[in-house]
């Protein structure tokens, strides 16, 4: 949960791939600070102490935030207001999404690589995704 890490290894894997070096896979690591749905009380196998400190020391935001501060880009009060600025700017944006009809079923295998040439690997093994049967 580093900003500039993310932003450095996103620059490498656009320039390798560009050399034409084929596809690269990046994995994030992420945190997730509340339970899976409203049913998933995580509190059942978490303590708000671990999800605190978590918090605390690799939260993005507040990394970058603590950065910006110790080299004086902006103050406490910049902040505030950046953040209700992307706060409106988010809600407008979640207007427009709710409001679209729901991608069709059929679009979820639209433009990807499969065949014997790009197969999809995963924990299971090598498969190889049947369009035929989505559809169905």
């Amino acid at each position: 949960m580093d900003l500039l890490a993310v932003q450095e290894a996103t620059r490498w894997a656009k320039e390798y791939c560009l050399e034409g070096n084929g596809p690269i896979v990046m994995e994030m690591d992420s945190y997730r600070y509340m339970g899976h749905s409203m049913s998933d009380p995580d509190s059942a196998y978490r303590s708000r102490t671990d999800i605190q400190t978590v918090r605390n020391e690799r939260d993005c935001v507040q990394k970058v935030k603590k950065l910006m501060l110790e080299l004086g880009f902006i103050d406490e009060a910049g902040f505030k207001d950046m953040e209700r600025a992307i706060k409106k700017e988010i809600d407008a944006e979640l207007a427009i999404a709710e409001a679209q009809e729901n991608t069709p079923m059929k679009e979820l295998v639209t433009d990807i690589l499969v065949g014997e040439q790009y197969p999809i690997r995963s924990c299971q093994g090598t498969v190889f995704f049947d369009e035929k049967k989505l559809s169905a």
